[in-house]
């Protein structure tokens, strides 16, 4: 059942992601900001050329629907895949200088630390495309109802 529900929450979403595609895949039943959506399927948005994240695409349905069983799970994945990456990439930082600049002339030093330095870019690197991959498949797939 389309209504005027369904018209605002598109609305509402398009006024929040301007270049937002295929929002109408809603199904609502109601009016104003108390109205239940029953087949919302977030999509992948582009905002000034900017991938919108799923988070906030579900945030945003969530905050219209009343129903958090919408809100996609991308924001636990991407919170345990960078603590665990800060912490042993901290972790492995202090052990190699303080390690290094123990036992290590000058030198020696100064060019392990930049080795760790441009191990912890590359890392960073890996990371940010894991989550960007994990974020854009999230967004592709289908939300199970």
């Amino acid at each position: 059942m389309r209504s005027t529900a369904s018209h605002e929450a598109y609305s509402y979403t398009r006024s929040l992601f301007p270049s937002c595609i295929n929002l109408t895949g809603c199904d609502c039943i109601g009016a104003g900001s108390s109205y239940a959506c029953a087949n919302f399927r977030p999509t992948m948005c582009q905002t000034a050329g900017t991938l919108v994240s799923t988070v906030q695409i579900g945030e945003t349905s969530s905050r219209n629907t009343g129903f958090s069983r919408f809100l996609p799970l991308i924001e636990v994945v991407v919170v345990v895949e960078v603590v665990v990456v800060v912490v042993v990439v901290v972790v492995v930082v202090v052990v190699v200088v303080v390690v290094v600049t123990a036992t290590a002339p000058l030198f020696c030093s100064i060019v392990v630390v930049v080795v760790v330095v441009v191990v912890v870019v590359v890392v960073v690197v890996v990371v940010v495309v894991v989550v960007a991959v994990t974020a854009t498949a999230r967004l592709l797939s289908p939300v199970v109802k």
